[in-house]
């Protein structure tokens, strides 16, 4: 006798993958923001080195003025070099106030190298290098939100600069970090 084989088909209905063992997790993150000040810079003075009476017969020298080292300081006038009062103006570091996140910190950024300050008209002497720019910041934004920094730098005069009154613009940048 013969037996036929029957061979039953049943559906199976699922709703997504089956894994092996049936494991799935799950598991929530939070999304957040943290919206600051924008940081603000204002100048509210200019890096002056003075106006300077220089002996011709004088080596040269440099005029160097560390707002690194407290936010105003200057070195001795060189041989030959006299610091004179044309006006009320004497020399001074330029000072920027910041205005920011309260209790932020921040960095300057500045030329590392040498800047040309140049006389307006052309003269014996077109330009006298400015190197090693430096600052000095109060502290980190305060709780009212803001602060300031000074600039100095060392003026190199050569031995017989031309009279005139020399320029230059130079960028400052503030950040947070």
């Amino acid at each position: 006798m013969q037996t036929a084989a029957r061979l039953l088909l049943l559906p199976v209905l699922t709703c997504g993958p089956i894994w092996a063992g049936g494991n799935s997790s799950s598991a929530h993150s939070t999304a957040g923001i943290t919206i600051v000040r924008p940081i603000l810079m204002r100048k509210t003075q200019d890096l002056y080195f003075g106006a300077l009476l220089v002996d011709p017969a004088s080596p040269g020298g440099a005029i160097k003025q560390h707002a690194a080292f407290g936010g105003g300081t200057r070195e001795g006038d060189p041989a030959g070099v006299t610091q004179v009062a044309l006006s009320t103006e004497h020399w001074h570091n330029a000072e920027f106030e910041i205005r920011g996140e309260p209790g932020a910190n921040f960095s300057v950024h500045m030329p590392r190298g040498t800047i040309q300050i140049s006389a307006p008209s052309p003269s014996a002497t077109s330009s006298l290098p400015v190197v090693a720019l430096n600052y000095y910041a109060e502290s980190a934004i305060d709780p009212g939100g803001m602060t300031r920094i000074w600039i100095g730098g060392t003026l190199q005069l050569p031995a017989n600069p031309s009279p005139g009154h020399y320029t230059a613009l130079f960028p400052v940048t503030v950040a947070y970090y």
